[in-house]
């Protein structure tokens, strides 16, 4: 700053600030867009047996306080505390001039109000920030706030606030501006508010240094897009920077749903020689990871060993009900150096959802990939849910494309499918560098595995000496249709192992070579390398219970009743007659037709009245039938003897001659 500047500065503050030192002249200048409403900052007040810098004044409106600086700065050991006077709920500060803000020291509120700090030139957190603040806290590079139809509070078009009574209701952005940094490295205290409050740091780049980084929010995050020129992603992000030596911080999200789409990247990284942070993402309900930007840049949840790094990425684990991922989104951790690529663990209460791909063919999927050229190992991939649902090429992914072991996967799953071109795929292009550790092995345990319309797994290896990686599925029915394949092949080496325990297979079965219907193989570059596949189904014995059946051929006349004879002095044959309904009970089940006899049954109230004695009648004899009548209606009963013909019936004695 030189003289001029200084003095015109100077006489611009000395008409608000009668006592205010030079320093803090320097550091917070108030502008004059309030008019008569100007901030004002009164040094030295003794609050709570402290002396603070205290700002007060600002514009009033309902329960919002506005205040609005060309600078806004504190230094190092400095502690700046916004008076809350009584009824006001967000206390509004805004930057018009065009640098950032250091906040070097305290920054507080002296009372339970919200403080939002709008600069969209940026705002750093030195090392020894901190926040004293029992509201919420929002920290953005925003262009102003919008306020529901009544107004926008604006840092690049400032004039004194209009009617603003209401809560804010959402953060303005315009291009110029959405490449300037948030960046936290507050170390010593860190940056934080009360239980149950808020802390959000909004801006096109946010930058965790040395801090990182813990989110709490009861209901859903969202992470939307990139800037509007692709150089940035929206996000969370925490990073060992390049020539560091220390681990990169960890980066933790607890909230109700989480959503990040269009590009957007929640990420932990390392550019050095320490270990990348891991990062864990708590959802009750619901992740949803949609869709690239328009570029088609990484978006989803990542953790990474960067080029040029010798640190391990950071393990990834994600702790839901339900993930859904899909449209060319992705969970990877990976690596692209020499460091080893970080485990990524999915639990998953209810159900995982991969869907689909980018419009450019980027598969949406999980991915523990050891990248080309890199040196290092891949992490293995574990998966825990009760439904596994992945089709339209999507997929799950422990590949090694470099010279690093790939990783193992391991599917646990109530339930599996596999649809349009969906793979399960542990590919790999390394020779196994630990002998005692498989590498591209899947361990698939699930009830049921369906397999539809192209869909794969497989452990497929190439390059000299390389070898097929190993399968080892255990299903109670495993089912593969319209060319679905499992396969341990290895295009210039052997072949892998294939294990399959299942009760039921339905088509597909082994065979030496792929084919275009589906196929269970283990084949090498010749025959002599082919590998191994054993498919055991222990609960079915194919001879047990098996009836040989008869050779000769059945005469028919043998198995059929004959009629009574035609022929005189022939020997009678036996005779089965259906009459109808006639004598016989419509079902098994109801009673004879006919009149029936009942007596009711002894109650516990008048037992002693019931009888013992049989009906005084005499018993019906069975006889056996010895002839039918014909009814004038035309239906037919048995009698016992053949009646004389009347009038109204004629009677015949159905007989067969001697």
């Amino acid at each position: 700053m030189n003289k001029k500047q200084g003095l015109v500065q100077s006489l611009l503050l000395y008409s608000f600030f009668s006592f205010a030192s030079t320093q803090v002249q320097a550091q917070i200048i108030p502008d004059n867009t309030l008019k008569q409403e100007v901030s004002k900052l009164t040094p030295n007040v003794l609050i709570n047996g402290a002396n603070l810098d205290l700002i007060d004044g600002g514009a009033q409106r309902g329960n919002n306080l506005f205040h609005s600086f060309s600078e806004f700065n504190i230094q190092d050991g400095q502690q700046v505390y916004f008076a809350n006077p009584s009824g006001v709920v967000n206390i509004l500060t805004r930057v018009t001039g065009t640098q950032r803000s250091n906040i070097l020291g305290t920054l507080g509120v002296d009372g339970g109000a919200n403080l939002f700090l709008i600069n969209p030139n940026g705002i750093l957190f030195g090392n020894n920030a901190s926040l004293d603040v029992r509201g919420s806290f929002v920290g953005t590079t925003a262009n102003g706030l919008q306020f529901g139809n009544q107004g926008v509070f604006s840092a690049t078009n400032p004039e004194a606030p209009a009617l603003l009574t209401i809560n804010p209701s959402a953060l303005l952005f315009n291009q110029i501006n959405q490449g300037a940094a948030i960046q936290n490295n507050a170390l010593t205290i860190g940056l934080g508010v009360d239980e149950g409050k808020s802390l959000l740091l909004v801006g096109g780049n946010v930058v965790m240094d040395g801090g990182t980084l813990l989110v709490n929010a009861l209901g859903k995050v969202q992470l939307i897009g990139t800037t509007l020129d692709g150089s940035s992603s929206s996000g969370l992000f925490a990073r060992a920077n390049e020539g560091s030596t220390g681990d990169g911080g960890d980066l933790t999200v607890n909230t109700q749903d989480l959503l990040v789409q269009d590009g957007a990247l929640v990420s932990t990284s390392t550019l050095g020689a320490g270990k990348g942070g891991d990062l864990v993402i708590n959802v009750s309900r619901q992740v949803e990871l949609i869709g690239t930007n328009t570029d088609y840049s990484v978006g989803g949840l990542v953790t990474s060993a960067d080029p040029d790094s010798t640190g391990n990425a950071g393990n990834l684990t994600i702790n839901t009900q339900d993930l859904l991922v899909r449209d060319g989104a992705l969970v990877d951790a990976g690596t692209f150096s020499t460091g080893k690529g970080g485990n990524l663990i999915i639990n998953a209460s209810r159900k995982v959802q991969l869907i689909g791909a980018s419009s450019n063919g980027i598969p949406s999927g999980l991915f523990t990939f050891a990248r080309p050229h890199a040196s290092g190992d891949a992490g293995d991939l574990t998966i825990n849910t009760q439904q596994l649902l992945i089709r339209d090429g999507a997929g799950v992914f422990v590949n090694s494309l470099g010279a690093g072991n790939a990783g193992i996967l391991t599917v646990n799953a109530d339930s599996t499918r596999l649809d349009s071109k969906a793979s399960l795929n542990a590919n790999t292009r390394s020779i196994n560098k630990n002998p005692n550790r498989e590498q591209a092995t899947i361990y698939l345990r699930t009830q049921d595995l369906i397999m539809r319309r192209g869909s794969n797994i497989t452990t497929n290896a190439q390059g000299a000496n390389v070898i097929g990686g190993n399968i080892n599925i255990n299903a109670d029915v495993l089912a593969a249709f319209e060319n679905s394949d499992i396969s341990a092949n290895s295009t210039d080496f052997r072949g892998g192992r294939v294990k399959i325990t299942s009760q039921g297979i339905f088509g597909t079965t082994v065979r030496d070579f792929p084919t275009n219907q589906s196929d269970i193989t283990a084949t090498g570059a010749s025959p002599t390398l082919s590998g191994t596949t054993d498919v055991n189904t222990p609960d079915v014995e194919p001879v047990k219970g098996v009836i040989e059946l008869p050779q000769e051929v059945v005469d028919a006349a043998r198995r059929v009743a004959q009629i009574c004879p035609r022929e005189p002095g022939a020997k009678p044959l036996g005779e089965f007659t259906i009459t109808g309904r006639g004598s016989l009970p419509p079902s098994p089940l109801e009673a004879l037709p006919g009149t029936t006899n009942s007596t009711k049954l002894a109650t516990l109230e008048n037992n002693t009245n019931v009888s013992n004695t049989p009906p005084n009648k005499a018993q019906n004899t069975i006889v056996e039938a010895q002839g039918w009548v014909k009814n004038v209606d035309g239906s037919m009963e048995l009698v016992a003897m053949a009646p004389v013909t009347t009038a109204n019936a004629r009677a015949s004695i159905a007989t067969c001659p001697l």
